[in-house]
């Protein structure tokens, strides 16, 4: 099943489940990211290059059989490492809560995964949450009018949001 709209307009069995919560859980990690990296360079106009970009990168990791959340995991801990080596990170308060935010959503995210052959609901409800959450999030900076551009900050939204409501359907059908 397709992230997002054609996973929301295709019939899907109960079943496909886990492998919906492998694979959303999988793609996560860039939503977070995307708000460390915009943070970090403190310039939201290049909210849709990145985005687009890190899109890309998750093709990517995909076609040549690399799990795109290990890769988007590396990616954020350059930027931190990369954050406290030239001081952002010390005097920055809002890197510092991109970056509280990418570790906690992982952290949701990643434990869902890693309870996916053991408790495959749990572990779907655990994704499911992560990206309600991150909608969420999103709402908030929209309002804030902070850190990424508003436009992706409701297209986000939207999105995280359709995408939790996909996998508790599927996992509750």
């Amino acid at each position: 099943m397709a992230l997002s709209l054609p996973g929301l307009l295709a019939e899907a069995s109960p079943a496909e489940a886990p492998d919906l919560t492998r694979s959303l859980g999988g793609v996560f990690v860039l939503l977070p990211l995307g708000y460390l990296v915009l943070a970090k360079l403190r310039r939201r106009r290049a909210t849709w290059p990145v985005v687009i970009t890190g899109f890309g990168l998750v093709i990517l990791t995909r076609i040549v059989g690399v799990d795109p959340a290990f890769v988007l995991t590396v990616i954020a801990l350059l930027v931190l490492i990369w954050s406290v080596a030239d001081g952002q990170l010390t005097r920055d308060r809002t890197l510092q809560m991109q970056a509280l935010g990418f570790g906690v959503f992982a952290a949701v995210s990643f434990a869902g995964l890693a309870i996916l052959t053991q408790e495959p609901t749990i572990a779907g409800y655990l994704v499911a949450a992560a990206w309600l959450a991150h909608g969420i999030w999103d709402l908030v900076h929209l309002k804030l009018d902070r850190v990424v551009a508003p436009s992706f900050a409701e297209w986000c939204a939207v999105i995280d949001i359709l995408i939790a409501v996909q996998l508790v359907l599927l996992i509750t059908a």
